[in-house]
This record gives structure tokens, C-alpha cells and sequence, in this order.
């Protein structure tokens, strides 16, 4: 979610805009890294299915 708002002066304007683009960027990155982890754990969760069925066989 993104919100805005009117400042009296322009100082107040970019100190708000400069801290909101470093928390979405803070965002991103955390975002990316839970989908890298989701991902690392089923390729993992993967890898010990096939060695399972290949222990069956």
C-alpha cells in the first residue's frame, strides 16, 4: 500500500518520500527472499521424494 500526503514545506516532502522508497525497497528484498526460500524448500522437499521412490523400486 502506498499513501501520500501534502507537506508544508518540501524538506518534510522528500525526508517522507526518501524513507518510503527505502521501506519498499526493504520490501522487495524480504519478499524475494521468502520466495527464494519457499522455493529452495520444495526443490529439497523434491529431491527426497525421487530418493524415496527410487528406495521403493
Amino acid at each position: 500500500m502506498i499513501s501520500a500526503g501534502w507537506f508544508d514545506t518540501l524538506a518534510e516532502g522528500w525526508l517522507l518520500a526518501e524513507w518510503a522508497c527505502r521501506r519498499l525497497e526493504r520490501a522487495v528484498h524480504e519478499i524475494v527472499r521468502l520466495r527464494d526460500d519457499i522455493e529452495g524448500e520444495r526443490g529439497a522437499d523434491s529431491a527426497r521424494c525421487e530418493e524415496q521412490e527410487q528406495r521403493a523400486t
